[in-house]
């Protein structure tokens, strides 16, 4: 479970497998989805200042 960074995983009985080894996953996460509206927004402000 995670996207785009493996940061859960569960078993068919319901018990989750996160600890510590996640927490770089669940960083990366943050980090990526706090980024990408500033990229998109950059991306699209370039396209039209081209466009201009």
């Amino acid at each position: 479970m995670g996207f785009p960074f493996f940061a859960a995983a569960f078993d068919p009985r319901g018990a989750d497998y996160v600890g510590i080894a996640t927490i770089p996953a669940i960083i990366g996460n943050f980090v990526f989805f706090l980024a990408l509206p500033q990229l998109i927004l950059w991306a699209t402000g370039r396209s039209r200042v081209r466009g201009a």
